[in-house]
Parts: structure tokens; C-alpha cells; sequence
């Protein structure tokens, strides 16, 4: 539920952290991160180098030969000087365009459905001087077709078009659904690109805004339109994209080819689509494509366009939460990059821009185990399952302009290190943490010099009774789950706003209590450490607190204490000894309901359990 909206009265701070409203979407300069690399011979260049001053250096002393060497390391590209020379080139032509994208061909789909909304009608025209004449946008509808998954709402609603940054543009939503008319009030998220809602009639609403973005619509409140909600994916047109860290660009495709997958407007039943390095997959505005693709570990892959990418016909593999789970030969995902190996040939890079994912039966990308960098731009993901998954990058990539529903991990850097986020609307479900840091990192590894910045939780899908899967940290706006003796340092969570509930701040569970684990640790299980982390800039708009505690020494999930309304607990940590596995977890300006907290002591009765190394500060 909305605690804060527009006209409420009650006004609440804005973030003012630097870039809170940065609008540059070309080329977007950040400060230099350590340690980060973008395409190299091999993951680290120092290893590459000293790798091969050691073979040379044995191959000389085998001959009886005294040789030294003299290295000097190679420059070191960082993920953020490789992000400051991606991304969309600028337009060659006037900067003021209005791309208003077709549907499917007749908006029947394949026999099943219609994939048209009936609850929404969309009009868009630019505002120059005199109002120019609306061109219809077609809203396509995205119903919940899981029944036995509760708390995701009824469906979604969404429509797109492109604009050039700075570009005024007016939408009027033509309300059809009876069950929102009469429309009393309505208002638009997130803030920070001062996008504005007002009722113009019983039936209409008139949104204006001017800057790209993926855009909340909200009707009559909560409940209102929030079990069926109306979303505004605005993007840059379509146009020539900077890869491989300024080294190569890559164009839209007009035709088919020998290297070119081209989906046009209308429907297309494909099953699995195989890409092979080098390769690229369009799928036109107005394309609808019944399919998954699956790229393994090629390189040099495209998979772009303003089409939508649905997995409704596919097998499912999670429609219900359980252990029963069959195993399948292959688990459908919307767009995977990690399935089988084919050598690794091609070029160093991966992209993927603009595709619409809707029902992927498994996860909705899987990219954690790709070989190359990938990067992602304008893409959106809606999905309903359990285990559907937003993205996770592999290392030495990133995401930015992108839109996540989903009902598990909407943005996960568990298993990666150099991984940037930026720019990012989430939705999450019940079963949703909105940043993930860890599942089950083993022990050993070390995830570090991983970035969120401007990330915004317009609302939360979830309406089930609070369960084990916040325990876990599922539900956590922050969560390591499982933390299994990895070491996660160096991470930057910036510019945060939520918007909603969030059942927990962060969540960390170290997995003490899971005999099968413990029993290959004989001297004792290895927590690792949370190190240097800075979260600050977070706005917490709506947020209640509550009460959190460890269970039971014999127990692996934290409690919680049940306070006569959904639990809405702020922090926990569970710890087996006295949290000094958390080392320098700073907070800086976290704003709950517009106050700042400078120490935990200000909330009555409220605890934090492993507190140790963590400080607040505003």
C-alpha cells in the first residue's frame, strides 16, 4: 500500500544525492572503480602477464639460459571508463523524435489469447507550441497466468514508445476498465524525472513527461489500479550502440540475413532459438515472439529490438514454490547466455537492448556464467513464477535503463565481481529481493567492486502473509542469502527510493543450521565477510518498522515477532557469534518516512541482530 501520494498533503524529501536527476542517457561519465576490466585476453591482465613471464622464464632455464624479465602492466580498462564509451550513440539528425511502436498485426494472438489491453487505451503527441494531433500506442495486456503463485497481482498493462531526451511529450490514458470508473486520482512514479498524472475526466487521465523512462501510471489509488496497473516504457529510439568498450558499433538491422534472426510485426511461434557467435536476433516493434533464446557461451551475440519475447507456450519449469519440482532436460529461460559451450569463439562482448521478456517459465535472463562482458540497455522483464529472476550479469558488465517485475531477484550480483546497475525501475513480488549479493556463495570466493546506482521500487506486487522466504531475505530490499564463507567487499548501493512496503532493509543469512553443509566443515562452518560497503542516499518513503530477532540457537532462519500487521522488519542479521563478520558497513543519509537515522537506538523496541561494524550517519 501507498502511504504518500501526490496531493496527500504530506511531502516527503527527495534524495539529494549527486545525479539523483542526472537525464544524460548518452555516454554517462562515472567516477573510475577499482580493479574493473572490460575486455582482456583473460579475466585479470596481471594474470595473463605474469602467466606468461613464468612459461618464459621456464622454457629458458630448461636450456640452460639466464634470462630476466622486465614487465611492465598493461593498461587496465575499468568497467566505468568502458560504460563512459558504450551505450547509444547520438542521433545524427534533430534530437526531438516522438517513435510511437505498432502491436502485433491484428492483436489476436496464436490461438490462446488476445494480447491487447482492455482496460487501457493510450494516445501520445508531442507538446510544441500548439498540441500536435495523438497517435495511438498500442497497450498490450500481460495478465497473471499462474494461478497457484498469489501475491503478483492480477496482470500488467504496458505500452512503449521512444523519445529523444528533452522531448515534451503528453499521454492521455483512456480508462476502459469499469471496475477503475469513475477515475478520482492518479498519479505516476518514480519522481525524479518530474513526470506529472491529472484526471482530466471521469475516464481519462493526462500524464506529461519529458525524459526516458519506464513509467508507473497508478488509478484511484490502492487498491485502485495496482493489481492491474498501466506501465510507460519510454526509451531512446532505436539507433547505432557503442560495444566493446568504444571499439565497435552496432546498428539496427533492416533485413534477415546469413548472421540476422529478423522478426518482424506479428506473431511468431519459434520454440528455442539457437544464436551463434556473432550472430544477432531482432525482433521488430509489434513482434511477438512464443520462443526462448539460447546463446551459450558464444560471443560477439545482439539480441535487440522494441519486440516482446514470451515464454507463455514454453514448458514450465517453477509454477509452484515447492520440492517436487520435475527435472526437465532444459530449463527455459527468456534470454540465456550460459547453457552449453561451444568453444567461446568470437569477439569479447555481448549485448542485449530494448526486448520485452514476458512468462519465462525459469528465470527471465541467465547470464551469470557468460564468457564475455555483456552489456544490457532498455530492457524490460515482466513474470510471475517463482525463481523468475530479473538479471544477473557476469563480470565485468552492466545494466542501465532497464525495468524489472519479477517474483525472485530483480537484480543479482551474487556471483560476479565488476558489475554495474544504474538506472533501474524494479517491481518485486513476494518472493523478490530487489538487490541480491549473494545465493550460497561458497567459501573462498570474492565478490567485490559492485555498484547499484538510481534504482527505484515504484511498489511492491506482494499481498501473501509474510513467510519463511523472508527469513531468508527474499523480501529484502538488501539480501545475502546463504552466505557461505565468500568475502563480499568493496559494494556501492546509491540513490535508492522506495516507494512501497519493503518487508526488510537488508537481510544476511549465513546458512549455520544446514547439516548437509556444515557436515563438509568438520572444524566449523567459514561465515566470510561483509567488508566496505557503503549504502547511502537511501529514501525509505512508506516504510514501517518492526521488530526482528534470531530464533532459537537450533534454528537456521531468523524469527520474527508477529506485531498485529505484516511484519515490516528494518534490518536483521543472522550471525552464530557476535557479528564481527560485518566490517565497516556504512550508511550514509537513510531517510525513513523523511527522517534521517543516525542510530538504531532512535526507533523503541527495536534490535539488530550482529550489528557489529555498522554505522549510520546523515
Amino acid at each position: 500500500m501507498s502511504c504518500v501520494e501526490p496531493g496527500s498533503g504530506v511531502t516527503m524529501p527527495l534524495n539529494t544525492a549527486p545525479g539523483s536527476y542526472t537525464r544524460t542517457f548518452q555516454h554517462e561519465q562515472l567516477a573510475s572503480g577499482p580493479n574493473g576490466h572490460c575486455s582482456v585476453c583473460c579475466r585479470h591482465r596481471r594474470a595473463c602477464a605474469v602467466a606468461v613471464v613464468c612459461a618464459l622464464a621456464l622454457i629458458a632455464t630448461s636450456v640452460g639460459l639466464l634470462v630476466i624479465f622486465v614487465t611492465k602492466k598493461p593498461h587496465a580498462e575499468t568497467i566505468d571508463t568502458c560504460m563512459a564509451k558504450e551505450g547509444p550513440l547520438p542521433p545524427t539528425g534533430t534530437a526531438d523524435r516522438l517513435v510511437v511502436h505498432p502491436g502485433p498485426v491484428g492483436g489476436v494472438g496464436i490461438g490462446y489469447r488476445n494480447v491487447q489491453s482492455r482496460m487501457y487505451q493510450v494516445h501520445v503527441r508531442k507538446v510544441v507550441g500548439e498540441l500536435t494531433p495523438t497517435t495511438e500506442a498500442f497497450v498490450y495486456d500481460a495478465p497473471n497466468r499462474v494461478p497457484t503463485v498469489e501475491g503478483v497481482g492480477a496482470g500488467t498493462h504496458f505500452t512503449m514508445f521512444d523519445i529523444d531526451p528533452g522531448v515534451d511529450v503528453q499521454v492521455i490514458v483512456t480508462v476502459l476498465g469499469t471496475q477503475l470508473q469513475p477515475v478520482a486520482t492518479a498519479f505516476v512514479r518514480p519522481d525524479r524525472y518530474n513526470a506529472t498524472a491529472r484526471v482530466q475526466s471521469p475516464t481519462t487521465v493526462v500524464v506529461h513527461l519529458h525524459t526516458p523512462g519506464h513509467y508507473y501510471v497508478n488509478v484511484n489509488g490502492y487498491p485502485g489500479s495496482h493489481d492491474t496497473p498501466l506501465l510507460l516504457f519510454v526509451e531512446q529510439p532505436e539507433g547505432p550502440i557503442a560495444v566493446d568498450c568504444g571499439r565497435a558499433v552496432i546498428d539496427v538491422p533492416s533485413v534477415a540475413s546469413s548472421t540476422v534472426r529478423y522478426f518482424e510485426r506479428g506473431f511468431h511461434q519459434t520454440g528455442i532459438i539457437d544464436v551463434a557467435a556473432g550472430n544477432t536476433v531482432y525482433l521488430a516493434p509489434g513482434a511477438y515472439v512464443n520462443g526462448s533464446i539460447k546463446a551459450g557461451w558464444a560471443k560477439g551475440v545482439v539480441v535487440r529490438g522494441r519486440g516482446v519475447l514470451s515464454g507463455e507456450v514454453l514448458k514450465a519449469v517453477d509454477q509452484v514454490h515447492s520440492s517436487d519440482r520435475q527435472p526437465v532436460p532444459y530449463r527455459y529461460n527468456g534470454i540465456d547466455f550460459a547453457v552449453t559451450s561451444d568453444g567461446g569463439s568470437g569477439a569479447n562482448w555481448n549485448l542485449v537492448e530494448g526486448v520485452t521478456v514476458l512468462y519465462p517459465p525459469g528465470y527471465s535472463t541467465n547470464f551469470i556464467d557468460a564468457p564475455s562482458p555483456l552489456q544490457v540497455l532498455f530492457f524490460k522483464a515482466i513474470a510471475y513464477r517463482y525463481s523468475s529472476d530479473g538479471l544477473a550479469l557476469p563480470a565485468h558488465s552492466s545494466a542501465r535503463w532497464s525495468f524489472l517485475k519479477v517474483n525472485d531477484d530483480s537484480l543479482n550480483a551474487g556471483w560476479a565481481s565488476h558489475v554495474r546497475y544504474q538506472d533501474i525501475v524494479t517491481w518485486p513480488g513476494d518472493n523478490s529481493a530487489v538487490i541480491q549479493l549473494s545465493w550460497g556463495a561458497a567459501a573462498g570466493m570474492v565478490i567485490e567492486d559492485v555498484q547499484f546506482r538510481r534504482i527505484d521500487v515504484v511498489a511492491r506486487a506482494g499481498t501473501v502473509p509474510w513467510a519463511r522466504e523472508i527469513q531468508q531475505g527474499s523480501s529484502s530490499l538488501i539480501a545475502v542469502t546463504q552466505m557461505r564463507g565468500a568475502t563480499i567487499r568493496d559494494i556501492l548501493i546509491s540513490d535508492v527510493v522506495v516507494y512501497d512496503d519493503m518487508a526488510t532493509l537488508l537481510g544476511i543469512s549465513v546458512n549455520v543450521g544446514d547439516p548437509a553443509f556444515g557436515a563438509t566443515f568438520p572444524g566449523g562452518i567459514p561465515i566470510g565477510f561483509i567488508q566496505d560497503w557503503t549504502i547511502e542516499y537511501l529514501n525509505f518513503l512508506c516504510a514501517e518498522i518492526g521488530v526482528g530477532y534470531r530464533g532459537p540457537a537450533s534454528q537456521d532462519q531468523i524469527s520474527l515477532i508477529q506485531t498485529g500487521t505484516p511484519i515490516k522488519s528494518w534490518v536483521y542479521l543472522q550471525d552464530p557469534s557476535d557479528g564481527s563478520f560485518v566490517r565497516n558497513l556504512a550508511f550514509t543519509r537513510l531517510l525513513v518516512r523523511g527522517q534521517c537515522v543516525s542510530e538504531l537506538s532512535q526507533w523503541p523496541g527495536f534490535q539488530v541482530v550482529g550489528s557489529a561494524g555498522m554505522s549510520f550517519s546523515c
